[in-house]
């Protein structure tokens, strides 16, 4: 695990960090119930052992229970085929009366957790007769639910208004939070009270920084947790007083039952807002609870300065707590959460797109800077209304020490099967779908040449589908799965070229990826997707080449014509890595963010 590779002070959780999150534990499951007993079971199965997952594979619980079935195919990594056991109960379910419509409302509340809707209403609309008024009132939540996850809340409050039973009102009173939260009603009270007044720097510039995470190391390894690290340890290193503070409940909410309140990685203090009793529902009181727990931990360090990183939940908590206490609110965009939701399926007319775009814009509007991961991030930023002169662009970048040069890829490429005169096209990324490797896949079966290998390092949700379709190319294509961020140099040195052939989605033509950077340091050149983001890295011709989004012929074109131009491969790898060397590393960030502090703190 990455986290047995970083330098973390923590000992093993003791029995009494358990006893202590335990009323903190169950006030979260709760809320998984309150919600939908499927989401609860999902949680649980993602915990369980392998043999509980055998269990739930059976023939037996795929007739009797296929929601449980297919809840614990998609928590063992095959999502695909958990959607497929619940698609052949709709299909082929021949049973009737209320037996049957039972199972149907669970196959449809098991694909709104599996984010199906389509399926989801597909099961509903296989119900032969609403039943009993219980049964009716329980159809009418799920249908209240598949709302939900469209993001349409505003509907799925209404229909629930018509069923004032104990669970109905319950759900009721969730979705009701849930919307306050996403309308930001509780900063936007808080906008309206005045500010404290704001605290003096000696020095005209921040000496200490807070930064306010979603997750963090050493539990996830992620581009998002990575590139925080990266932020933190060059300010350390430029002798700033950095501090790290995630989201309250967390990491206890993805199953931490012994986290502590507080831990070093690297020597980079990260501390975590645990309280000692059961959280609210994601709401107003919740936004409450975060920002006090959040105080407390600003007045331990003494920032000089607060840095919030999207999404706008961290932006909430942190212009709440740092008004109150005379601070400025740096925000940092390192996505859009509504685009990247539209980017899975969500309409641009539901509630939740519409009223997270006012929050993000709002939360801008008031932070005294933001800051920005490309070009094409700040001008939709500035689209929005946001002043140009509080924008700055901050890119993605790497340590200094993952410049240094790689090992020989040889050992590498004889252990994976690679030939010596193979040519490499490779990736390390989370196999989302619209990463694009499906494309690349296509393009390799399209050009006859079986000197091309495709590798591809990492482990996602697209993985079961992609490799059905590289089944018939046999070596050709080699799936790694997950491996420790400490170890992706080793493979970086069997690439001869890095490729991100990204769809063309609402999120991927604004958010830039961290990993061909990570490939440029070490002197690989980039194969990439035509998107603003990525031409922006690239630089067609200089670091790498451009092609077509979503274009398999177009690809294995690029692809043959880099594999007979070693010397061009060369060249590009070569500039590529003087480039990053010289302006994308995290301790020239540190100095950008010394600046944007700067101007924030004087404001």
């Amino acid at each position: 695990m990455f986290k047995k590779l970083l330098r973390v002070n923590a000992d093993r959780p003791s029995m009494a960090s358990v006893l202590v999150n335990a009323p903190l534990a169950a006030s979260l499951m709760q809320h998984h119930f309150q919600r939908t007993g499927s989401k609860a079971l999902s949680v649980g199965l993602r915990r369980s052992p392998p043999w509980v997952h055998a269990i739930m594979s059976t023939s037996p619980v795929r007739v009797i229970r296929p929601d449980l079935s297919a809840l614990s195919l998609a928590a063992s990594g095959r999502q695909a085929q958990g959607l497929k056991v619940l698609r052949l109960i709709v299909k082929d379910d021949d049973g009737s009366g209320r037996r049957r419509n039972k199972r149907l409302t669970r196959v449809a509340r098991a694909a709104i957790v599996l984010h199906d809707a389509p399926l989801a209403h597909e099961a509903l609309s296989a119900l032969t007769t609403k039943g009993n008024g219980e049964a009716t009132a329980d159809i009418e939540r799920t249908r209240a639910l598949i709302a939900a996850e469209e993001g349409h809340l505003s509907e799925a409050l209404s229909a629930l208004a018509a069923y004032p039973d104990v669970r109905s009102r319950a759900l009721s009173a969730r979705l009701g939070a849930q919307s306050e939260h996403l309308r930001a009603c509780e900063l936007r009270d808080a906008l309206m009270r005045p500010p404290a007044p704001r605290r003096s720097s000696q020095s005209g510039s921040a000496q200490t920084v807070l930064h306010v995470v979603s997750n963090a190391l050493p539990e996830q390894q992620v581009g998002y947790t990575i590139r925080t690290h990266g932020i933190v340890m060059a300010q350390r290193a430029a002798g700033l007083n950095a501090h790290v503070v995630s989201r309250l409940g967390y990491p206890t909410d993805v199953g931490v039952l012994g986290a502590r309140a507080d831990v070093e990685v690297d020597g980079v203090p990260y501390h975590r807002l645990l309280p000692r009793g059961p959280v609210p529902a994601i709401g107003r009181r919740r936004t409450v609870l975060a920002a006090d727990a959040l105080s407390r931990v600003i007045e331990r360090c003494s920032p000089d300065v607060v840095h919030a990183h999207s999404k706008h939940d961290n932006a909430q908590v942190s212009l709440i707590a740092a008004r109150q206490m005379g601070l400025p609110v740096v925000y940092e965009m390192r996505g859009f959460l509504e685009e990247t939701w539209r980017s899975a399926g969500g309409s641009d007319q539901s509630d939740f797109y519409r009223w997270s775009r006012e929050s993000e814009t709002l939360c801008m509007n008031s932070s005294d800077a933001v800051v920005a991961l490309s070009a094409a991030m700040a001008e939709d930023i500035v689209a929005r209304g946001v002043d140009a002169a509080r924008v700055t662009i901050v890119p993605n970048s790497v340590p200094e020490a993952f410049i240094r040069p790689l090992l020989d890829g040889v050992g590498m490429r004889a252990r994976l099967g690679i030939g010596t005169k193979d040519t490499v096209f490779g990736t390390v990324s989370t196999l989302n779908y619209y990463e694009g490797l499906d494309t690349t896949i296509a393009a390799l079966d399209s050009a006859d040449d079986e000197g091309i290998v495709l590798l591809i390092v990492g482990d996602g949700p697209a993985r079961p589908s992609l490799e059905r379709q590289a089944d018939s190319l046999g070596r050709r294509v080699i799936f790694t799965g997950r491996v420790p961020h400490a170890l992706v140099r080793s493979y970086l040195a069997a690439f001869d070229v890095f490729i991100v052939p990204r769809r063309s989605t609402p999120v991927t033509v604004l958010v830039p990826p961290i990993k061909p950077l990570e490939a440029m340091a070490v002197g690989k050149p980039v194969l990439a997707s035509d998107l603003p983001p990525l031409v922006e890295i690239v630089q067609p011709g200089i670091f790498g080449e451009i092609v077509p989004a979503g274009d398999p012929v177009a690809w294995a074109e690029a692809m043959m014509a880099l594999r007979y131009a070693p010397e061009h491969v060369r060249d590009l790898g070569t500039r590529a890595a003087r480039y990053v060397a010289r302006e994308r590393t995290w301790a020239r960030a540190a100095d950008r963010y010394a600046d944007v502090y700067a101007t924030a703190v004087r404001r």
